[in-house]
């Protein structure tokens, strides 16, 4: 089972000789993105309009992200881009057929239409195309590329499978800290793996951004934000947390993080795409009646905050957490009652993140380890001193 290479790295026992680093295989990207900002007691919250009704959810099942992690024994097989119609990922998946290890006799006739050449230079269904021009992709003018980090082969654990879902999101950690994450990814009896128009690569170190090109609607790394296996189990999630969200509450604008928004968006809200959610200080979230689990994810959405990375079902909002993870025990009705909670931060941008200021809810993230078998020790937030 993939999980349970990922689950060796919450052996919290395991370090370095050396003062508290983290491994950005299990917790990524920079102090200073997005994800590992803390909120700050000069965050200004506001509430968003129709957000009262919106009832929440987890989704460690389905419509959510697989992760596997790899070693340069695990086998390099190839990347391959779909482009067809009737004979597409897309028709595939929506026929119910699965994208999990497919027959060499199926993999040829989804072959049939795919190619390693780079179809799309950022995923072709994000846009910052408004009101008539939603239905185009329009990417913004500053991304990195695709082609600026490819390669038409990669590491991946034998039996590692996508999401069972339409998106078929995927995301492999390779041996050098790089992701290769696919969108509506089959993977074939051989190993290979065919993604759905667009695939590519990104730096775990990296700033987690819409920079990176992930396949979000947004452009984030699929894998930021997402409540990883171990996590709750372990009693802290030392990170921002992503969710996906209602159309009816989002509107056709993008702002830091995210770097772009849905195409055929349906949007009729308010709220922008890459919006900073959060609890404010001033809830108590031990009179919540939360479960145990629950209060773990409170605790991550008011020291941290909620990103909306996508476009998700309408009335709702999910909080994204990593495919197959079983061992945490959440409840949709915690999602719901820590949904109610939130309210948006208006002043969070790249320049104050969490809304800035002077006093922090937790640490900041510490270094990352300069040795590959290195793996953070968990350390509980600070108590908020406002």
């Amino acid at each position: 089972m993939i999980e349970i290479v990922a689950l060796a790295m919450m052996l919290m026992s395991l370090g370095c000789a050396q003062a508290q680093t983290r491994d950005a295989r299990y917790w990524p990207f920079s102090a200073t993105s997005a994800w590992n900002s803390p909120i700050g007691n000069g965050a200004v919250y506001a509430t968003v309009a129709n957000w009262s009704s919106l009832s929440g959810g987890f989704n460690p099942t389905a419509w959510t992200v697989s992760v596997g992690l790899t070693t340069t024994s695990n086998s390099e097989d190839k990347l391959y881009v779909n482009t067809g119609t009737t004979t597409g990922n897309y028709a595939w998946l929506a026929a119910g057929k699965s994208g999990c290890k497919v027959s060499a006799k199926n993999a040829a006739t989804l072959l049939s239409t795919s190619t390693q050449s780079i179809v799309f230079e950022a995923n072709p269904y994000s846009t910052i195309g408004t009101g008539s021009e939603n239905s185009q992709t329009i990417w913004p003018a500053s991304y990195n590329p695709i082609s600026a980090d490819y390669s038409t082969s990669f590491y991946i654990p034998s039996g590692l499978c996508a999401s069972p879902d339409t998106d078929g999101l995927l995301a492999v950690v390779q041996p050098n800290g790089w992701v290769m994450e696919a969108y509506e990814g089959i993977t074939t009896a051989s190993g290979d793996l065919i993604a759905g128009n667009v695939a590519g690569y990104y730096d775990l170190q990296g700033d987690g951004s819409g920079w990176q090109n992930g396949r979000r609607a947004s452009m984030v790394p699929a894998i930021a934000g997402l409540i990883r296996t171990g996590e709750v189990k372990q009693g802290n999630i030392p990170h921002a947390l992503a969710a996906t969200l209602s159309p009816t509450i989002l509107t056709e604008q993008a702002v830091w993080p995210a770097y772009a928004f849905d195409t055929n968006s349906g949007y009729a809200g308010t709220l922008p795409m890459g919006s900073l959610m959060a609890i404010p200080p001033s809830v108590n979230l031990s009179t919540l009646g939360l479960t145990a689990s629950g209060l773990i994810v409170a605790t991550a959405a008011q020291n941290y905050g909620v990103y909306i990375v996508d476009r998700g079902g309408t009335g709702g909002i999910t909080f994204q957490v990593q495919y197959e993870d079983n061992d945490a025990t959440l409840s949709n009705n915690d999602a719901t009652i820590i949904a109610k909670q939130l309210q948006q931060v208006t002043n969070n941008s790249e320049s104050t993140p969490g809304g800035g200021g002077t006093v922090f809810r937790a640490p900041a993230a510490p270094a990352f380890s300069n040795c590959d078998s290195c793996t953070y020790t968990s350390t509980a937030p600070q108590s908020a001193t406002y």
